[in-house]
């Protein structure tokens, strides 16, 4: 009963290449150890911090005020640059020492499948037309071989990433695109460590408005400070967790 379990667990989740182990125990082993490398492999979220610049344009203010009796100024009190965000992020590793290995493994696996697909076709349509093609058929399977798996998971591996950052004024504050590498420590742990670097877009800077200088008088005797928002490119350095 152990080993028809272990059999449908492995044809649900892809691990067909684990049937080429000879013990119940070493087709679960292969079964868990494709299942740990398309853990970090995949497509997955990660929720982490980071920070955003600019590459040019006025500076990001957050707060400002007109201070001063005989000679005002315009005093800024709190900057938005550089200020820490929330960001959640969506990344997959594609490169990257042993990742090199299960990405080729999967693509040797894919095709292995696709061509056992054609083969037994072939072999039905050769029994239908009662035809020698079937035995052909039969021997095209039997010499195809199932890839090697490689022997250790991936502890690094680096890809894109895309990041969000948004607040309850909005659905989306900023957006990040880069390269993201990531990092376990453990290689059958689902945690693992990312670093990203990329370019943000934010569509919504808050800046000083026209005439507005921080340490200069304000324009016109204004009592108040007015500001503007303009969209912006800079860069994106974030740090995220993968559970």
């Amino acid at each position: 009963m152990k080993r028809i379990v272990t059999l449908v667990l492995m044809t649900l989740i892809g691990g067909y290449g684990a049937a080429q182990a000879q013990t119940p125990m070493e087709m679960e082993m292969a079964t868990k150890m494709e299942s740990e490398a398309q853990d970090f492999l995949g497509l997955k979220w990660g929720a982490g911090i980071g920070v955003m610049g600019r590459f040019g344009g006025d500076k990001a203010v957050e707060k400002a005020s007109i201070v001063g009796t005989d000679k005002k100024i315009v005093h800024v009190e709190e900057e938005g640059d550089l200020r820490p965000q929330v960001f959640l992020e969506m990344h997959a590793f594609v490169g990257g020492g042993k990742v090199k290995e299960w990405r080729e493994y999967q693509r040797k696996k894919a095709a292995y499948e696709m061509e056992m697909t054609r083969l037994k076709a072939r072999e039905r349509q050769a029994a239908q037309d009662r035809t020698e093609e079937t035995e052909s058929a039969k021997k095209a399977m039997a010499d195809l071989k199932w890839p090697a798996m490689p022997k250790e998971l991936p502890e690094i591996g680096f890809g894109p990433f895309i990041a969000l950052q948004s607040s309850g004024d909005s659905a989306i504050d900023a957006l990040a695109l880069g390269v993201m590498w990531g990092f376990r420590k453990i290689p059958s742990d689902s945690l693992s460590v990312n670093i990203g670097i990329g370019v943000s877009v934010d569509p919504s800077v808050q800046v000083l408005a026209k005439g507005f200088k921080e340490g200069n008088s304000p324009p016109n005797n204004e009592t108040a400070v007015r500001f503007k928002k303009e969209g912006r490119f800079g860069w994106a350095l974030m740090a995220s967790f993968t559970f």
